[in-house]
């Protein structure tokens, strides 16, 4: 009896391609100086990038270029933006060329990454229209443990945890908007590797007088996306756009205020 011939198995070609990338910003690195700028739209932005995942950060815009379009595109020109986990500082450096009256507030637990955050946002404007806080936000003001995957300026997968072997100046938003030290938000952007229904708590009553949350789900760090939604609807919002970030696969979601 004829048997066909088998199928060769299909070859998951996720960490070639990333490897590949690397190698690719490694090069690019190289040839085209520290110095990169870049541009979506009618906003630019400047970074200094001295290790291939600074270049990659500014290069491929996180892999998130089209959610970074909409966010851009929700900002008024004298809003107070607030960025959850900045990194390099690719959202607020590129929030700076959409604000003319307005603040950007940055974000950071990562001292090496908030350093090099500083830097980018000292290349875009002056310190009077920018801030960066060199901590974490979540539910509760504390001294919490910090899991450091790599001490490497960028590096994408630092968080607040348990198991962590540093420890960092944890703080509510709500907190730090009483007092006086943190401005109300009109847009806030999330990226905190698991941590993201803590800072939405964290926000308490606040929460409702922000307009437009830009928000990435990490749910293999053990986020229910169910109650992240609930959450977003308790405060007024709805879920305006659902997608995936290129480089991770993890949900996007833009949610919008109706009240």
């Amino acid at each position: 009896m004829f048997e066909g011939r088998r199928r060769p198995p299909i070859m998951n070609m996720g960490p070639l391609k990333r490897r590949l990338g690397v190698i690719a910003d490694q090069i690019r690195l190289k040839t085209g100086g520290p110095l990169h700028t870049a541009d979506i739209g009618d906003w630019s932005a400047t970074f200094l990038t001295t290790t291939p995942r600074e270049y990659h950060n500014a290069h491929r815009y996180t892999g998130e270029k089209e959610v970074l379009r909409e966010f851009l595109s929700s900002i008024n020109s004298d809003d107070v933006v607030l960025d959850v986990g900045a990194n390099v500082g690719v959202f607020s450096c590129f929030a700076l060329s959409a604000i003319e009256d307005g603040h950007v507030v940055a974000v950071e637990p990562h001292k090496p990454t908030a350093v090099r955050l500083r830097t980018n946002l000292a290349q875009n404007a002056s310190e009077n229209i920018w801030t960066v806080f060199n901590q974490a936000f979540g539910d509760e003001d504390a001294m919490q443990h910090f899991r450091v995957k790599n001490d490497m300026s960028g590096f994408p997968s630092n968080r607040v945890d348990t198991e962590g072997d540093y420890k960092v100046q944890v703080h509510r938003p709500e907190t730090l908007i009483t007092e006086g030290r943190l401005p109300q938000p009109d847009v806030i952007k999330i990226d905190v590797e698991g941590a993201e229904q803590r800072v939405l708590d964290g926000f308490g009553p606040y929460l409702s007088e922000v307009r437009e949350a830009f928000i990435e789900l990490h749910p293999t760090a053990g986020v229910e996306p169910d109650s992240i939604e609930s959450r977003l609807h308790h405060h007024g919002f709805t879920i305006h756009t659902r997608t995936t970030a290129e480089n991770e696969g993890t949900p996007l979601w833009h949610a919008v205020s109706e009240r």
